[in-house]
């Protein structure tokens, strides 16, 4: 029987020769998992400075991260045996959230890691900028999620993971370029994330300078002119107050690829919402709440606080409270910009009940702070602009993510 040539649909110049597949134990590997047991740290075991300690989030996409870092000291790091950290190592989440990739650079050198991380050493027998992506991509992803026991808990035990094929060239020189390749996008990658995260920091400034502070009537930054203090108004002072409803979905008629969205929970993602993955037909329109743009979307059941402008005439869910402007009082994105502020409240009010609910009598009581309208424009256009902005960096990095998928797909067999 002759065997199936493996070779990618996109390869560097000068490499022709198949490719090879091998289980991860073929390699013999160094493979050691994270630390539990009578030793494991506990939570009053953290400290603010020393060895960092290693949890699940702090993998993120693909490389280690320092958000939520905590920190063991030197001697109960040198009691846990398992998990020191060398530059270069592969990480692989085994427990739990099961398949999340990360690669160990020079200042997570000597790190620890918990109990629901495993991590891979080549000792050179790979390339570990090889290994680190071929395990991000889809075929080996369905591996490792094929691999996982567990019902309650998932996990991968060791021997499982053992058991996840690698396709990989022969040539060391070609994985060694591949994991260069795929480096350099990830660099890009973090570095359009970085420029997001500025501009989202740059807002969130802004958020809390340029609104009062609870209790206070002026904001500590405002635009040239205006001295006047806010007033505190109640949100069904500043426009209609509605409710969602849900037209029967056993009548097909009332649903149309072509009609206005119908908004839920789950399509609220964005700033500014056009669409949505159910629409209403006209006669759908008839039986619904219909409100026109420029309405803003609160979403007031199970989860609290999702919020979006409607960027045209649309509809929605039960699940979710709208306020419809009074444009002669308020401008709409200054609103929901504020409407953050309200979704504090609001999650507040839903703790403090049995149910996570606040109905449309308690939202129509929350009070908000509003200067007069032609603040409220400046302000809201500002913010606009940011939003803007941010909108833009994030479709930057959309597309290097998609195109190192696309990469992916095509540059591992």
């Amino acid at each position: 029987m002759i065997k199936e040539k493996l070779v990618p649909n996109k390869r560097f110049e000068g490499f022709t020769d198949s490719w090879d597949v091998s289980d991860l134990h073929e390699f013999k590997f160094y493979i050691s998992d994270g630390n539990y047991g009578e030793l494991y740290p506990r939570a009053d075991e953290f400290i603010k400075t020393g060895i960092p300690f290693l949890r699940v989030n702090n993998l993120k996409n693909g490389y280690l991260t320092n958000k939520d870092l905590v920190y063991i000291s030197p001697v109960l790091h040198s009691k846990l045996l398992s998990g020191h950290l060398m530059e270069r190592d592969v990480l692989i989440t085994t427990r739990g959230q099961i398949g999340k990739i990360a690669y160990v650079d020079k200042k997570f050198e000597g790190a620890n890691i918990n109990a629901q991380i495993c991590l891979i050493r080549t000792e050179n027998k790979m390339s570990p900028e090889y290994l680190h992506q071929f395990l991000q991509t889809e075929d080996s992803q369905r591996q490792i999620i094929s691999l996982q026991s567990g019902s309650a808990l998932k996990q991968l035990p060791r021997h499982r993971l053992n058991k996840v094929s690698i396709k990989y060239p022969l040539s060391k020189t070609e994985q060694e370029k591949i994991g260069s390749f795929f480096k350099k996008i990830d660099e890009m990658i973090q570095l359009q994330q970085s420029k997001v995260n500025k501009i989202k920091d740059i807002k969130s400034a802004y958020l809390s300078e340029m609104f009062p502070k609870e209790g206070e009537k002026y904001p500590k930054k405002r635009f040239e002119g205006f001295t006047e203090p806010w007033n505190e108004r109640s949100l069904s002072d500043l426009g209609d107050i509605i409710t969602g409803t849900t037209p029967s979905t056993k009548n097909e008629t009332y649903y149309s690829e072509n009609g206005i969205p119908w908004v839920t929970p789950t399509d609220i993602y964005k700033n500014i919402t056009y669409k949505s993955k159910r629409h209403l037909s006209k006669a759908g329109q008839q039986v619904s709440k219909v409100v026109p743009k420029n309405t803003i979307l609160v979403t007031s059941i199970a989860s609290i606080g999702k919020n979006t402008i409607l960027g045209r005439a649309g509809s929605f869910n039960q699940q979710i409270n709208a306020l419809v402007p009074n444009r002669n009082l308020c401008s709409p994105y200054f609103l929901f910009i504020q409407s953050f502020f309200w979704s504090e409240k609001m999650k507040q009010t839903a703790a403090s009940g049995t149910m996570q609910i606040v109905n449309k009598t308690e939202f129509s009581k929350i009070t908000t702070k509003v200067p007069v309208l032609e603040e409220q424009e400046k302000i809201g256009q500002f913010f606009k602009n940011l939003d803007n902005q941010i909108s833009i960096e994030e479709e930057k990095l959309a597309k290097l993510k998609k195109l190192k998928q696309a990469y992916l797909n095509d540059m591992f067999v």
